[in-house]
């Protein structure tokens, strides 16, 4: 027997308002009546998953002089050890002092409890947000100048730096006595996941628009599960970190280990629980576009489950999208003509918010069009829609300030350079859109915003006067096809109006009226110095075939690998049945050696796992080179069409069931922090450190308590099921519920439209299914669906704000929305197209359950379904909105319901 004696020590130091208080304190071992010593208890805890911050208690013998000393947000400094082995455990601010009276053996003994939190503390307690009832810059930009900077294109650590550090330099402005302030302690560590190098903020009016305190704001851009925040001590210093979800191998294996001394160890409750298995896993992106939700692809499943857990969802969010699937995304709902876009009424990254309308925002007509010192950026004609300055909103509704000006085209219109000069900027943004800046002599600069797709230049050529650069579109935050141009002089945006020749809304101070001079405006001495190099035809044919990600490509790559990796595993498999293929030798080996048999197989098969696995890479990185396609493609959309954070999500979580969790108490050592793995050498087991909390009691010594999760035999974290994922198909709802999709007789359709009766009459019509309605809704979405009987048909993506015509889709949109009391003017409504009717404001309902004023959809048109068993909506060009006779559900592929509706 082996018995460990140490003599723990503790050290707490306060700068105060009146200077430092050093209390310290070594472990009683003899009993005594008196309390004749300082510090009674400590406790201090650190959590990897806390929302709210480190915390510490410390009970110390009453004293006048501390008590009157110690106050809120005095500095606290925490120091344990053993022997010298001694070092800062925790650094805090103090929250709350009191004094307590208990007895100790029937006599009065007084002491002072001290409560805090870590130095999180100061971001919790700062509040900040845009005062929106002033027009004043900072309620414009969000909180603080070049906030919009940090997102456009950004990782959740490079926007959480950006925030971090303007308001450890500006805001948050906290000194102690001892000299030194709050920003001098603190110290960052940024990391960042290659893979989200393409990705930005999916909904920014969100943070734009945010009230409450500095830490949530930064929970916010955390993005969890996929990214951790955390403070620890490193170098003796309170350290905050940023870093990705050690989701994958290499990652895991990068995490410093600690192998646990078991004579250390004096208590350990670990265990197993199945209470967070889930059988299906989706990652749904956040975003003012409801057709963007999904650019995170299919669902995943485990298939094995399914029996023991059913259909058991984990689905989360990310805050942050890939600029390029949205591009991707957008650009393939402009091709195809439809809508999609809900309102936004964008913040611009770097400046004011753009907000644009597509007309509402006080209009008007342009005096000319190209005739200023700026040739015209798009089509001679073309109306401006919004001028640059101050306005009331199109779709807020309030008082915004417009950076440019909105020159209204079609989707698709050519747009040209101004002037000749040099591309700068190529970006997608979730404001913007897709741009491009063009940078010309003398400082002056000028942007094309709303773009259909990415311009086709490298970053650096060179453009000429009237070339086309680009094509309008309406990507970003837009309610409709426009060009938004704008132009900077030496960095600030400047009104465009006078120098592409259209005329001023108002007069201004010091201008000539329409078409006046802005004062400050440099326009009368710029030079134009024109550079006449064009582009080689090999720099064009560079850039023509720059390689655009082919999905049918990339698929092919995948599958050859998918195959390959197969092949092996079958060879394999071989190899290990041939090892114990004599069941009757290893049945006659004595205990010792068949040990050593298993163990020299497990050996082989560990060997024979690992050479395979490397063989596959390398044929994987051979091919994808072979093929054109890059690893940031196979990431971003991961394979089979499935997004890299859905592939996460399912690997981190499909061993809930059989991973160890518990807490493991120790000795008290300050080596143990949280992010970290243990080893528990007996068993083998590795865990992650999630929780550190440290006990120092006066009378009996110095603890550590450890809360370990995700503990897995060392060696077999990242073997089957991790990565053994499927993507959910219909067909799979299929076999499992065992209703074939050719079980339901659908009738067919005469295409005569003809019918009579109360049920639609005719052989054709489907008996709706029974219903009341209890809340009178139904009733309200006849009424409004109805009072638009006899408008004209228009197929005009952004809506008419006097109601006076619609399409299918928008007379739908409009009738729910007067339904639900909410304002539709200004927004579009969710295209026909496949997969573009999915949207926040209806779910999906089994056309056998369809009911009265459901909605009914099929590619390329949507009505409702009346109370007489027909339909309503608008039809085609010719054909006013009207009802139909006929309800036939084999004319219709899927039937929604409002989602305030119940679903039974």
């Amino acid at each position: 027997m082996q018995v460990l004696v140490g003599e723990p020590y503790a050290k707490v130091t306060f700068a105060t308002e009146e200077g430092n208080l050093e209390i310290d304190q070594r472990i009683q071992n003899i009993s005594t009546n008196d309390l004749d010593f300082d510090i009674l208890s400590i406790e201090t805890s650190r959590d990897l998953g806390a929302d709210d911050a480190p915390t510490f208690t410390i009970v110390l013998v009453f004293k006048e002089f501390w008590f009157n000393q110690i106050h809120g947000n005095d500095l606290v400094t925490i120091e344990l050890g053993r022997g010298s082995n001694k070092k800062p455990v925790f650094f805090g601010m103090v929250d709350t002092i009191y004094k307590t009276w208990s007895y100790v053996d029937l006599q009065p003994k007084r002491t002072i409890t001290v409560a805090g939190r870590g130095f999180n503390k100061a971001l919790v307690q700062f509040g900040i947000g845009a005062i929106q009832e002033l027009d004043v810059g900072y309620s414009i930009a969000g909180f603080f100048e070049g906030q919009s900077a940090g997102f456009g294109q950004c990782t959740p650590a490079s926007a959480i730096e950006t925030v971090l550090k303007y308001y450890m330099d500006k805001g948050i402005d906290m000194g102690f006595a001892n000299g030194k302030r709050w920003k001098d302690y603190v110290q960052t560590i940024y990391e960042e996941n290659p893979d989200d190098k393409d990705e930005s903020l999916g909904n920014v009016m969100d943070y734009y628009s945010y009230q409450g305190g500095l830490w949530d704001y930064i929970k916010e851009l955390r993005n969890a599960p996929f990214y951790e925040a955390f403070w620890e001590v490193v170098n003796d210093k309170p350290t905050f970190i940023v870093r990705p979800t050690p989701f994958n191998p290499d990652r895991w294996k990068e995490l410093p280990i600690v192998q646990l001394d078991e004579l250390e160890l004096v208590n350990a409750q670990t265990g197993r629980s199945d209470l967070e298995t889930y059988t299906v896993y989706s990652v749904k992106g956040e975003s003012i576009v409801s057709s963007l939700d999904m650019v995170f692809g299919t669902p995943l499943w485990y298939r094995p489950y399914y029996k023991r857990y059913g259909l058991r969802r984990l689905e989360v969010v990310s805050k942050y999208i890939s600029l390029s699937a949205i591009a991707e995304a957008q650009g393939r709902m402009e091709s195809m003509g439809a809508g999609g876009m809900m309102p936004g009424g964008g913040m611009v990254p770097g400046g004011a918010p753009a907000g644009d309308g597509s007309g509402e925002g006080g209009g008007f007509a342009p005096n000319g069009g190209g005739s200023g010192q700026l040739g015209f950026p798009t089509a001679p004609g073309a109306s401006c829609t919004s001028p640059f300055g101050w306005r009331i909103h199109p779709i807020q509704k309030t008082r915004k300030f417009h950076s440019g000006v909105d020159l209204g085209a079609t989707s698709g219109t050519p747009v040209y350079a101004a002037e000749s000069g040099t591309v700068k900027n190529i970006r997608y943004d979730n404001a913007r859109g897709n741009y491009i800046d063009i940078q010309h002599n003398n400082g002056l600069l000028t942007r094309y915003q709303h773009l259909i797709r990415k311009p086709n230049f490298k970053i650096g050529a060179t453009v000429q006067r009237g070339q086309q650069i680009a094509n309008v579109g309406s990507t970003g935050m837009s309610t409709g096809a426009h060009l938004h141009f704008e132009v900077h002089v030496n960095g600030k945006a400047v009104d465009p109006a006078p120098y592409i020749g259209i005329g001023s809304k108002k007069k201004k101070k010091g201008g000539k009226g329409d078409g006046g001079i802005p004062i400050g405006v440099p326009i009368r001495s710029i030079k134009w110095e024109v550079n006449e190099k064009k582009q080689t035809s090999a720099e064009k044919k560079l850039d023509e075939g720059r390689k655009v990600f082919d999905e049918q490509t990339r698929a092919m790559t995948e599958e050859k690998i998918k195959s390959y990796e197969k092949e092996l595993k079958s060879k394999r498999d071989e190899k290990i049945a041939a090892f114990s293929k004599d069941a009757t030798v290893t049945n006659l080996l004595s205990k010792e050696a068949l040990e050593k048999h298993l163990k020299e197989k497990n050996a082989k098969i560990k060997a024979l796992e690992d050479a395979d696995e490397k063989s596959v890479k390398e044929y994987a990185d051979k091919l994808r080179a072979e093929n054109g396609v890059s690893q940031d493609s196979v990431n971003a959309v991961g394979e089979g069409g499935v997004s890299k954070k859905t592939i996460d999500l399912f690997n981190w979580n499909i061993k809930n069931n059989i991973m160890e969790n518990g807490t493991v108490t120790v000795r008290g050592n300050a080596l143990y922090q949280i992010g970290t793995r243990l080893l528990m050498p007996s068993s083998q087991i590795e865990y992650y450190v999630e929780n550190v909390s440290h006990h120092f009691i006066w009378s009996e010594g110095w603890t550590t308590d450890l809360a370990v999760t995700r503990g897995l035999p060392l060696g077999e974290r990242f073997k089957k099921p991790w990565n053994e994922y499927e993507l959910i198909t219909s067909d799979d709802l299929y076999e499992i519920s065992g209703i074939q999709p050719t079980m339901q007789q659908m009738p067919t359709d005469s295409g005569d439209g003809s019918g009579s009766g109360s049920s639609g009459g005719g052989a054709n019509a489907m008996p709706l299914t029974p219903t009341n309605d209890p809340t009178g809704f139904r009733k309200k979405l006849k009424t409004c669906a109805l009072k638009r009987t006899g408008q004209p048909y228009s197929n005009a993506l952004r809506m008419d704000p006097s109601d006076s015509h619609s399409d299918c889709s928008s007379l739908v949109y409009k009738s729910v929305m007067d339904a639900l009391g909410r304002n539709w003017r200004g927004t579009s409504a969710p295209g026909t197209r496949n997969g573009q009717m999915q949207c926040s404001l209806w779910y999906e309902v089994p056309m056998s359950q369809a009911k009265p004023w459901d909605i009914v959809w099929r590619p390329g048109h949507t009505e409702f379904i009346t109370d007489e068993g027909g339909t309503f909506g608008a039809h085609s060009g010719s054909e006013p909105a009207a009802k139909r006779k006929n309800f036939n559900p084999s004319r219709w592929q899927k039937c929604y319901r409002v989602c305030v509706l119940p679903k039974g």
